[in-house]
C-alpha cells in the first residue's frame, strides 16, 4: 500500500495545537494567581504557584517536543526526502526583496518583484522554496508576500496598504548590505 499522507495527520495536528494553546491559558491563570496571591501577601499560596508553573512550563516543553516529534513523523515516509523539506527562512528574503525593489526604482508590486528576487536568490533557495503550495504559487513567492510586515516594521518599507511596496531611506541602506548586491560597496 503506498499512502502518501497519513489519515488525519492534520487532525492530530490541531489537536496537539490546541493542547498548547490550553496550556498557554493555564500558564498565564496561574501567573495571575500567584501575582493576585503576591499582591495580598500570601507568599506561601503564591510560591505553591510559582512551583506549579513550572511544572506547567516544563509540560508546555514536553508538549512542543511532541508536536515537533508528530510533525516529523507526519513528513517522513510519505515520499519527501528530508532535503525536501530543507526551505529558507523568512527573514532569508529582507534583503532580496530590498535589493529587488532597488533595481525596480524604489516601488514595485509584489508580483513585479518575484523574478528579481528569483534571479537574486539564485542558487540560495533550498529545495523546499520550490514546493507548490496549495494555490499553485511556489513556498519562495509566498515568503515574499510574508516578508512585507517585517520589513515595514523594520522601518524598511513604507507602511501603507495598497499593492505598492516603496523602500525607504534605511531599506536602501539595508539592500546594500546584500552580498554583491546593487549599490554594494566595492570593499
Amino acid at each position: 500500500m503506498n499512502m502518501k499522507r497519513i489519515p488525519h495527520a492534520r487532525e492530530v495536528d490541531q489537536a496537539i495545537r490546541g493542547v498548547l494553546a490550553a496550556v498557554k491559558e493555564a500558564l498565564k491563570g496561574v501567573n495571575a494567581a500567584a501575582g493576585q496571591a503576591m499582591t495580598k501577601g500570601d507568599y506561601s499560596t503564591a510560591e505553591g504557584l510559582v512551583a506549579k508553573g513550572r511544572k506547567i512550563q516544563e509540560f508546555r516543553a514536553r508538549a512542543e517536543e511532541l508536536r515537533k516529534r508528530w510533525r516529523e513523523l507526519r513528513g517522513s515516509g510519505v515520499g519527501k526526502g528530508d532535503e525536501a523539506k530543507m526551505r529558507a527562512p523568512l527573514w532569508a528574503y529582507y534583503q532580496p526583496v530590498l535589493a529587488a525593489i532597488v533595481e525596480l526604482g524604489g516601488a514595485a508590486k509584489r508580483r513585479e518583484l518575484e523574478p528579481f528576487v528569483e534571479r537574486i536568490m539564485e542558487g540560495n533557495m533550498q529545495p523546499g522554496d520550490l514546493d507548490v503550495m496549495a494555490r499553485g504559487e511556489k513556498r519562495w513567492q509566498r515568503m515574499i508576500r510574508r516578508a512585507r510586515k517585517p520589513l515595514v516594521a523594520e522601518g524598511w518599507l513604507e507602511e501603507g496598504p495598497g499593492p505598492i511596496w516603496r523602500i525607504t531611506a534605511a531599506g536602501r541602506g539595508a539592500a546594500k548590505k546584500l552580498r554583491g548586491g546593487p549599490g554594494a560597496d566595492a570593499g
